[in-house]
């Protein structure tokens, strides 16, 4: 089964969702929402990462339509206001009722983003040449996994 680059950005926002539905679970302990938050914070981390390779090759590689600039810049606005939501999550008291209201604006946030990439893929199949779309999917696989394996074994700054 070939998979495209649209189809693995999809993949990971079901994945973002599917932590913020765990995440507005009532009941567990402040522990288990810290662990899920760190996961959260972990996966939009990495699909931020994989989806600004993508869209910096992008932009580099497709000098038109405007569209298609404007839709990568939306896309960057949208990770930005993404990672500062979590960023003030982390803040707050899990389980406080700040904390659910804020993790149900995150997850409308993200839940809109993934519409907004549903669209833009049509767009981009349109208008981006069928070769640059399979160099597009190989970068955010790629992008992906550095960004992965980064986390997973920081660097050693001291050097």
């Amino acid at each position: 089964m070939h998979l495209d680059v649209y189809e693995l950005v999809r993949d990971d926002h079901d994945s973002l969702d599917g932590t913020l539905r765990a995440l507005l679970q009532r009941g567990a302990s402040d522990d288990a929402l810290r662990a899920l938050l760190g996961v959260l914070r972990h996966a939009l981390a990495v699909h931020v990462e994989a989806e600004a390779a993508v869209l910096r090759l992008l932009v580099a590689n497709v000098r038109g339509p405007r569209v298609v600039h404007m839709l990568a810049a939306q896309t960057r606005a949208e990770h930005i206001d993404q990672l500062i939501a979590v960023d003030d999550l982390a803040r707050v008291q899990p389980g406080s009722s700040e904390w659910y209201e804020l993790i149900g604006a995150l997850r409308g946030h993200i839940r809109d983003h993934s519409r907004h990439a549903e669209l833009a893929s049509s767009t981009f199949r349109y208008h981006v040449p069928f070769g640059i779309q399979s160099l597009l999917t190989a970068r955010y696989a790629h992008a992906r996994e550095q960004a992965r394996a980064a986390r997973m074994h920081p660097t050693d700054s001291s050097n």
